[in-house]
């Protein structure tokens, strides 16, 4: 994943949005060059979705799984599940753009537009 996150980050600004649970977010993804922002972990779905109004939720593509991210899937204009190792809560799903089965495959798909385009045309 961190060869991909280098190249996006490239392309746009990366910012990344965690409870960090584990706090290991900001070991892993600073020396990237990412910014993360944490938030205390009983309000982050609130937290997630204030920052991607931040952010410009128009031009906000967010990647998730968990319950907390229903509220920033519902506001960023591009909402990727992510159905990886972990698992991806089922109530998230109908709020989610896109699916995919990785986070490999989803920065794989922001760093390769038209497919994206093939997903979601009508």
């Amino acid at each position: 994943l961190k060869p991909l996150l280098i190249k996006l980050k490239q392309l746009v600004p990366i910012t990344v949005l965690t409870a960090d649970t584990h706090g290991t977010a900001k070991a892993q993804c600073e020396p990237l060059g990412l910014e993360v922002r944490t938030f205390p972990q009983e309000n982050a779905a609130v937290c997630k979705k204030n920052i991607v109004e931040e952010l410009g939720a128009d031009n906000v593509a967010c990647l998730g799984n968990g319950f907390n991210d229903i509220p920033m899937f519902k506001t960023a204009r591009l909402s990727i599940g992510v159905l990886d190792v972990e698992g991806m809560c089922g109530a998230l799903l109908p709020h989610a753009t896109i699916l995919c089965r990785s986070a490999e495959e989803a920065v794989q798909l922001l760093l390769n537009p038209k497919r994206i385009i093939a997903d979601l045309r009508t």
